[in-house]
């Protein structure tokens, strides 16, 4: 099911050099060239949480793990991985994103790393990955399996698995499918309580002839028929890449 355009305006990064996308030249909408600065990246938008929540966070400490998890995520806004103290509220999106990564880079550490500083490594990292598989690992081994049909389907509950920061992704832009990459996912989780539906937060390049630009966009998944816990999505496979 591909993601509905939210009306009247998406959300658009703050303006960088102005300017607007050339195929919306007919589109009413406010349009703000982000020219990917780390600050987009690194900075929560004001006011998206709303009020102060208490959801779960975890806080890790370990300086290997931290350097492990530095070298599998190579794009995920509003994780601060340079931080001393790394803090993931829950569902902990980011950490089942990259938990096959973690697992790889446990048996194939960097050369440079000593006997007894890979051992540390390995052991934080068990222990992270047992974390997760007792928190949540069997709901999505089963999604992953429905990922895997032989006519691909997704519930809503654990649609985010499919909207990886950083992954491309297909969306209707003026009835035309559009590549583009995305960039934050809100909602469906205790954060943000009051969403029923997924924010995807995404951008595109396009040029003017003389400069290429990075323009925000977001798009909006709502449940469909059905409870969150039921509502099933049917997936597809276009040959350019992949349709959500």
């Amino acid at each position: 099911m591909p993601p509905s355009r939210r009306a009247p305006a998406p959300y658009r990064a703050r303006a960088q050099g102005g300017g607007r996308p050339v195929t919306a030249a007919f589109d009413a909408a406010e349009y703000g060239a982000d020219e990917y600065n780390s600050e987009f990246d690194e900075v929560e938008p004001r006011n998206s949480r709303g009020p102060e929540t208490t959801e779960p966070l975890m806080k890790i400490y370990s300086e290997p793990l931290r350097n492990a998890l530095r070298a599998v995520v190579a794009y995920y806004p509003y994780a601060r991985l340079t931080d001393k103290e790394l803090n993931i509220p829950a569902p902990y999106r980011a950490l089942y994103h990259h938990r096959d990564q973690l697992a790889h880079y446990r048996n194939n550490q960097p050369t440079s790393h000593t006997p007894e500083y890979a051992a540390t490594t390995a052991k934080h990292i068990d222990i992270l990955l047992s974390f997760l598989d007792e928190a949540n690992g069997k709901e999505i081994s089963r999604e992953e399996d429905r990922h895997k049909r032989r006519v691909p389907v997704a519930t809503f509950e654990y649609f985010w698995l499919l909207l990886k920061p950083g992954e491309v992704v297909y969306a209707k832009r003026f009835d035309i499918w559009t590549p583009y990459v995305i960039s934050n996912i809100q909602g469906n989780d205790d954060i943000y309580p009051s969403y029923n539906y997924y924010r995807v937060h995404a951008w595109h390049l396009e040029s003017n002839g003389s400069k290429v630009e990075r323009f925000m966009d977001t798009f909006s998944v709502p449940p469909g028929t059905g409870s969150r816990q039921s509502a099933v999505f049917l997936l597809s496979q276009p040959s350019s890449g992949k349709k959500t």
